[in-house]
This record gives structure tokens, C-alpha cells and sequence, in this order.
């Protein structure tokens, strides 16, 4: 599980603590975030989603999806529409 959100602030202003990844970094914000996020890359294939998504979409196993998963989550009204974009 990961760290709390406070625990995590607290590390950030450790002066003896090393410096984190933008990678690590972009996941902890993302995980953090209200809000339901992922990335595709230029090919449309999703490469990262955080929890909220996951939760969203009903990941059975709690892992995460690649691939076109984002477009098996959308709505079939949406789906023309999206894929236009």
C-alpha cells in the first residue's frame, strides 16, 4: 500500500532524503489526484492509470490495464465520438 499523503509531504521536505524520479513523482501526484486519470501513448495504448481509474472501470484484479482498455471503458454512445478525436 502506499504511503499516506502526509508521510509522503513529510519525505519531500527531509533535507537528508534523495531526490525522486519525475516518474516517481508524476505517480505520486496521480495517485493523490480527486480524479480518475490515464495516459495513452501515441498509438492510443494506454500506459499508465491510477487507482480512481482502475476502481472506475472495475478492474477485477486491481492491476493495471494497457493496452486499449480506456476504450473498452467508454460509454458505446461515446465510442464514435472519441475515436474521432
Amino acid at each position: 500500500m502506499d504511503e499516506d499523503v502526509n508521510t509522503r509531504a513529510s519525505h519531500r521536505s527531509d533535507p537528508d532524503r534523495q531526490p525522486s524520479s519525475p516518474d516517481t513523482d508524476f505517480r505520486i501526484v496521480a495517485e493523490d489526484a480527486p480524479v480518475m486519470l490515464w495516459l495513452t501513448n501515441a498509438e492510443g495504448k494506454v500506459v499508465f492509470t491510477n487507482s480512481k481509474w482502475m476502481k472506475f472501470v472495475g478492474s477485477p484484479t486491481g492491476g493495471r490495464v494497457g493496452g486499449d482498455a480506456w476504450i473498452k471503458a467508454l460509454h458505446p454512445d461515446d465510442l464514435d465520438a472519441c475515436l474521432r478525436i
